[in-house]
């Protein structure tokens, strides 16, 4: 099996499901780009058109149904961008776009339409050193992409390294989706990379998982990895309309977590990124989840759940 699958038909045909029968219209040619990780499908139910990963990734012609209030930037990443792959939107700290590369493409993500044609690495570390140095009272720098760990590790450890030559960053966050849908990559020379980088700055890697699924036996080995090294980790999720709509899929979600020393972070209202309309839950249906979670779990497994509005120097609590 190869490391991906980049066809539709390959994926059905792996998971027996018959094209025939399928509940939905399946968009056979999406303009997002369809691409999943054969590690992640191999935690998919077989024959099972609504299993909660399949609907992550399955292009439906319903994305492409018009929403309103829906844009391709939903985020305000063009309004803050202040250098190519630099984005500031937070006091004390700043954004690296590090990579286009991603192992998944999920459907809703919010940055399925930003152009990254218009970054290359090679601009990169000047783009780093010319905000840093301008900007002294950056403590963090946070890694994201597409998804940072998807880089050569050589790659990583160039950024790294520029980041570590001022002495105001304290802190170097990742942004990543590889330990749940790609945890090879978690491997022993990226490893040493961060191990190294921790001797000078803190280090937090944020995951992103939305289902307890998605949280099995190779995803916990990479977790398992990152925790040997006392590297933080933290978890955001997005609450998507049936996938995690539901307390006893966000109880079990946290639990998992907690189970595998991952501390539940944020749970992100969806961003409203063109095609994604279909995976929106209303917000009083989310507070509504998140009082539940309350009343019947521990503090520290109730994720913060969050919106992020363009221009706002925070996210907004829901």
């Amino acid at each position: 099996m190869s490391k991906f699958f980049r066809k539709i038909d390959d994926l059905l045909s792996f998971l027996l499901l018959d094209s025939s029968s399928v509940p939905y219209n399946i968009d056979e040619s999406p303009s997002f780009p369809f691409l999943v990780s054969s590690s992640y499908v191999m935690k998919m139910e077989k024959k099972n058109w609504f299993d909660p990963l399949l609907l992550q990734i399955i292009p439906r012609m319903a994305q492409n149904v018009s929403s309103e209030g829906f844009n391709d930037d939903p985020v305000g990443d063009k309004d803050a961008s202040v250098y190519p792959g630099i984005i500031c939107k937070y006091m004390g700290r700043v954004l690296l776009i590090s990579t286009s590369a991603c192992a998944i493409h999920c459907r809703y993500c919010f940055r399925q339409k930003f152009p990254f044609n218009s970054i290359d690495f090679t601009c990169l570390n000047a783009s780093i050193q010319n905000y840093l140095s301008k900007n002294t009272e950056t403590q963090e720098v946070i890694l994201s992409g597409g998804d940072p760990f998807c880089l050569d590790p050589s790659k990583v450890s160039i950024i790294i390294n520029t980041i570590k030559k001022f002495s105001s960053v304290k802190t170097i966050r990742f942004h990543t989706r590889v330990p749940v849908v790609m945890p090879d990559l978690i491997n022993d020379e990226l490893l040493e990379i961060i191990s190294e980088t921790k001797k000078k700055v803190n280090v937090i890697v944020v995951i992103h998982a939305n289902h307890a699924k998605e949280l099995q036996e190779d995803c916990s080995n990479a977790l398992d990895k990152l925790k040997r090294r006392h590297i933080v980790l933290l978890n955001q999720s997005v609450l998507l309309k049936g996938i995690n709509d539901s307390f006893e899929s966000l109880k079990n979600l946290s639990q998992a977590l907690i189970d595998h020393g991952v501390l539940p972070y944020y749970l992100h209202q969806l961003d409203r990124v063109n095609g994604a309309g279909l995976f929106e839950v209303s917000e009083k249906k989310g507070k509504n989840l998140i009082k539940e979670l309350r009343l019947k779990m521990p503090g520290y497994a109730i994720p913060k759940y969050v919106k992020e509005k363009p221009g706002y120097k925070s996210k907004t609590p829901l």
